[in-house]
């Protein structure tokens, strides 16, 4: 059967994920070291309360401004956040070939909404929507994540297929009746979309 829609994975999949570079890049922007960063954003669990939808959007943003002792702004705070995140050439030019409705997944808070918004506009432009695990109050790889995101979206999971490189989000998109695709590069990723997607996603179309 045809799939009404495919959903990718963000970091991994449609883009690069570069943690380390975002680290770097708040410690510069912040005069903070580096440890100071990891643990005020990450050791302390305020990025994950963030993806979870624990906080709202512009709370969670002066969150982490707070966390970082105010001394950086909003738009220094998004050019360094995005930093952890490269557009990967080849599968995004593989994307602009597949039939619509396409849709991306991310466990991500509100600042990343924000590069989204901004440094990472040509991302969003690939896709008829991006939803955030904020969004749903639900992370990957509980599968109520994907429960959640198949009523935001208002697809039928048994009609759609989820692509990301993680084993255990597609093991979770599975349980609740998605189809799933382990991410392996572009070339793979043609070859298994071709047993669903006519077109441009056929076998040795470039």
């Amino acid at each position: 059967m045809t799939p009404v829609a495919l959903v990718f994975d963000l970091g991994g999949v449609v883009c690069r994920f570069r943690p380390q570079a975002r680290l770097a890049a708040l410690s510069r922007a912040s005069g903070l070291g580096q440890d100071v960063v990891h643990r005020a954003l990450w050791g302390s669990g305020l990025d994950a309360r963030a993806e979870r939808g624990a906080l709202g959007s512009e709370e969670a943003v002066d969150a982490v401004l707070d966390a970082l002792e105010r001394r950086i702004d909003r738009p220094a705070l998004i050019g360094a956040w995005s930093k952890a995140f490269v557009p990967n050439g080849p599968l995004c030019a593989l994307v602009r070939e597949l039939p619509r409705p396409l849709f991306a997944f991310s466990n991500n808070g509100p600042v990343f909404g924000e590069c989204l918004a901004h440094e990472l506009g040509d991302v969003v432009s690939l896709f008829d929507r991006v939803v955030l695990s904020w969004q749903v109050s639900a992370t990957k790889p509980d599968p109520v994540a994907f429960t959640r995101l198949a009523a935001a979206l208002d697809i039928a999971p048994q009609a759609s297929v989820v692509v990301d490189d993680a084993t255990e989000n597609c093991r979770a998109a599975r349980s609740v009746g998605f189809r799933a695709v382990r991410y392996r590069g572009p070339a793979a990723l043609r070859r298994r979309l071709a047993t669903w997607v006519p077109g441009p996603a056929a076998p040795g179309r470039a």
